[in-house]
């Protein structure tokens, strides 16, 4: 796209943000958010210039901008969200949503995304040029919201030699003659008015490049109640129906006439329910709006009842709407959005705490109901003054804005007497932001370093904080160790494969069989959460005398002791050579170090797998699971496999060609491999657990193997029936890890065999393999962690991208941090832990008095105190 033309597309996006803002009197654009769908069908760098002129845009007008960003092609789309978010990197106003499911052509694909999304929607040359065009244009008008622009970059009367260029392309051509299959500007127009609601239709003509089209969509209410996109919703309102009550003013500003009314007075849960399940099945889609905390009554001598019958009524509705629609699943998830009155703890509102237990059951729900539908919206205003016309228009122009928005699921429409305007105020709390203003004062300073080239002089490594929050993972500088001893080398790492050890080690959620409290720094490294990852590719740069190693050699190898580090110490036993004729890359290699000596080890060391035996995976799209798949492919060996969805089902039986795939999640695989195979399996490779790992015991044939990869029963002391293992079966636990813990020679030979097995053919790469920067490493282990197929890899020094370093810890940051407990409640105030018997309660209690000094603590717990002193609650003992 020529730079005149992205001034175009730039100037029309100028000129609708000024109509809106005379339209609706903003004070400021900072009020309103701006909504773009842009549909790419090439490379990120037509858009590059329009994000840049959107990004200064927003900083010079604080003006709010979401960018869904739709591109199928996968390769295409990863390399655009690393583009971008570099770009991003010190703004708040602009969010991108990267979207790859997003089908032009599909309409299935088209309903999952709320009608009138977008402010803006932008196509360029994708759309078809035969009967399907009208189809394809009413379903982006679906996404416009009213006054919207569809921006469209159309191929029109373009010069001859055009056809040398695109002439080879099939659809170039008209399939019913030998012209092009080009409709002009004419027909253009034509097809855009026929299909109605759009007020005007704006072609830019250009001769030697795409022409511009620009249809705005209408705002007429009356015109917009005939399209099919408003036919098909239906709201429910959980509201009255007074004259003078917010629920009936706000109908007047619905986007339909599509509405119903639950009264929390006269409501029956049986009707709630059943209206639910038909609205589903009837409408497209389905809009609730839960104002039922609205009529709460106040507290006060004879309220007590009231109270109490109104929150038992208001939080079991909310939850029976919810387990409706889940029952159900819909292909469009219903938005919910629920109103409360003063509810938001923010400086200078009044605080109303009878509405406390339906906002902490929403945000409950929030964790399971499908992301970003479920919406709190708090009303800051007095009672007189909710029910008016002006605040009714802005909490239904919110509701509609906020629909396809990721960060406002909370908010707050406060009332300004002063202006009589209606303002968002992103919901915050007092005490977090005063604790906010404390750590920006105590910011760490930073460095920015391109890996590739500064890493030696910087070296740098991966934080985990003592919070285990993904999120607050952060890169600091690294101290190397200047002395190696004898039999250990430095390498410079490229690259690193997350496995799911790692995840659970950063989040500290990993089952080490550690002292109770000891501190991280003083586990052995293996145990230690503060260094994940085990897996790498690297240079060697430093080696001591009595290795055969030299400077420069290209390596492969894994480490106990933590592996996200620019540079690591690692003995020479864990590493072997690249040869040059391997056919993988470095990213895809650095995963595959775990995941193959783990399928080695087991099959031919433990299990010594031979062509006649047959072999049940458990949970085969992980990284493991597919090498070990290879793997016996490669011996002959007979192969059945279960995943935990048809997807994955799907890749296993297309990919590898497996005929025998079943489902992971239940125990039906039992009875699936027993009508096939009468007698058993001789191997199992599992990875579940509980009730599922027994029952997989049972199909062990004579003589058979069972192989444990799971780490969940292990430290969960699970006991198991020896009567299954009865017909000379044996069971093998795997730890990888503390087979290289121990340095033993086999890992250098099972090492060298990986390689052999690549070089020769034998195994490929894992399928996906995701690549992430450095500065991506919080996406890379939410990938990894979200039961995706393939492997996750995050690149280091091999990094090209900027790379934020912190140089400066907080040394001023008070050693007990008195945000959370104040020196008042540690002394002479008590702290109240609800499910106080169970592990994580004695645990939190017994940290409460040790690491801040709590003088009284209350245990409350359905437990008693008999069942607390049980030996199967370990964490008693610890306690103690």
């Amino acid at each position: 796209m020529s730079a005149n033309k992205t001034q175009m597309v730039f100037d029309a996006i100028d000129q609708h943000l000024r109509a809106e803002y005379k339209r609706n009197s903003y004070g400021s654009l900072s009020h309103y958010r701006l909504r773009i769908c842009w549909f790419a069908s090439s490379e990120c760098s037509d858009v590059l210039p329009i994000l840049d002129l959107l990004l200064d845009l927003s900083q010079d007008t604080d003006l709010w901008i979401d960018f869904h960003y739709a591109n199928m092609d996968t390769t295409q789309l990863a390399q655009a969200e690393q583009i971008f978010e570099t770009r991003l990197a010190d703004q708040t106003r602009l969010s991108i949503i990267y979207d790859q499911t997003l089908d032009l052509f599909n309409t299935e694909t088209l309903a999952k995304i709320p009608i009138e999304s977008f402010d803006i929607v932008f196509a360029a040359n994708q759309l078809p040029r035969n009967e399907e065009l009208a189809d394809s244009l009413i379903n982006l008008r679906r996404l416009l919201a009213p006054n919207g622009l569809l921006l469209l970059l159309e191929l029109i009367g373009v010069p001859l030699y055009f056809d040398l260029i695109l002439g080879l392309l099939d659809q170039w051509w008209s399939p019913f003659n030998n012209t092009r299959a080009l409709n002009d500007i004419q027909q253009w127009v034509t097809v855009l008015k026929q299909i109605g609601g759009f007020t005007t239709v704006t072609p830019i003509w250009s001769q030697y490049e795409s022409t511009l089209i620009i249809a705005q969509k209408t705002m007429s209410h009356e015109i917009l109640r005939t399209l099919d996109e408003r036919k098909h919703q239906r709201w429910l309102l959980f509201a009255k129906n007074d004259v003078e009550s917010l629920g009936h003013t706000i109908t007047s500003f619905l986007p339909c006439t599509n509405y119903q009314f639950f009264d929390i007075h006269n409501s029956v849960t049986e009707i709630i329910r059943s209206t639910i399940e038909q609205m589903i099945t009837t409408h497209t889609q389905l809009y609730i709006v839960f104002a039922w905390p609205l009529e709460q009554a106040l507290l006060d001598d004879d309220g007590d009842l009231a109270f109490k019958q109104h929150e038992e009524i208001m939080c079991s509705t909310l939850s029976l709407i919810l387990q409706t629609i889940h029952i159900k699943s819909p292909h469009f998830h219903p938005f919910v959005f629920v109103i409360t009155h003063h509810a938001q703890l923010n400086i200078g509102s009044d605080c109303n705490l009878i509405t406390s237990p339906i906002i902490g059951l929403a945000r409950s729900l929030m964790i399971e109901y499908e992301r970003h539908r479920l919406k709190l919206i708090d009303l800051q205003a007095p009672l007189t003054s909710i029910n008016k016309p002006l605040f009714a228009r802005a909490l239904i122009q919110h509701m509609m804005n906020s629909r396809y928005s990721n960060n406002t699921s909370e908010i707050v429409l406060h009332l300004d007497t002063n202006e009589n305007q209606v303002r968002h105020i992103t919901w915050h709390y007092e005490m977090l932001q005063k604790h906010d203003e404390k750590e920006k004062k105590l910011e760490l300073e930073q460095i920015c370093i391109i890996p590739r080239q500064d890493a030696d002089q910087q070296p740098f490594r991966l934080r985990v904080a003592s919070s285990r929050l993904l999120n607050d993972l952060t890169w600091i500088q690294d101290d190397i160790e200047k002395k190696l001893l004898p039999g250990m080398i430095e390498v410079r790492v490229h690259s690193v494969g997350i496995n799911f050890r790692d995840v659970l080690k950063v989040r500290g959620l990993y089952p080490h069989t550690r002292t109770f409290a000891q501190p991280n720094k003083d586990q052995p490294y293996i145990n230690r959460d503060a260094e994940p990852g085990s897996d790498f590719v690297g240079t060697i740069v430093r080696v001591c005398p009595t290795v055969s190693f030299q400077l420069g050699d290209q390596v492969v190898g894994f480490s106990p002791r933590g592996v996200f580090h620019s540079h690591i110490i690692v003995h020479s036993s864990l590493v072997i050579r690249i040869p040059h004729e391997c056919p993988l890359t470095h990213e895809q290699l650095s995963g595959m170090t775990t995941p193959c000596l783990t399928a080695i080890y087991s099959l031919k060391y433990r299990v010594h797998l031979q062509s006649h035996h047959t072999i049940l995976i458990h949970a085969a799209t992980g990284g493991a699971g597919q090498i070990c798949i290879q793997y016996c492919q490669w011996i002959g060996a007979r192969i059945l496999a279960t995943a935990g969805t048809e997807d994955k089902r799907r890749f296993l039986r297309e990919h590898y060609g497996i005929e025998y795939v079943f489902n992971s999640r239940d125990t039906s695989f039992v009875n699936d491999v027993r009508s096939i195979l009468p007698n058993g399996v001789d191997v199992v490779i599992n990875s579940l657990s509980g009730s599922l790992l027994k029952e997989s015991i049972k199909l062990l044939a004579y003589h058979g193997h069972f192989v444990e990869w799971g780490k969940r029963d292990v430290f969960d002391k699970s006991q198991l029936s020896l009567f299954d293992l009865r017909a000379d079966c044996s069971f093998h636990i795997i730890d990888l890890a503390l087979l290289g813990n121990q340095q033993l020679p086999i890992c250098t030979v099972m090492l060298q065999e990986m390689v052999d097995l690549f070089t020769q053919d034998k195994l490929k790469a894992i399928e996906p393999t995701v690549i992430f920067e450095p500065s991506q490493v919080i996406e890379a282990m939410s990938w990894n962690s979200a039961q995706a197929m393939g492997k996750a890899v995050v690149r280091l020094t091999s990094s090209q991208q900027p790379l934020h370093l912190n140089i400066k810890q907080l040394k001023n940051l008070p050693k007990d941090n008195d945000i959370m407990f104040p020196s008042d409640v540690c002394n002479d105030g008590t702290i109240l832990i609800s499910g106080g018997f169970g592990g994580l309660g004695l645990t939190m209690s017994r940290w409460m008095i040790e690491k801040r000094g709590v003088k009284r603590i209350a245990l409350m717990s359905r437990r008693t105190l008999i069942e607390l002193e049980q030996p199967s609650n370990p964490q008693y003992d610890d306690w103690l």
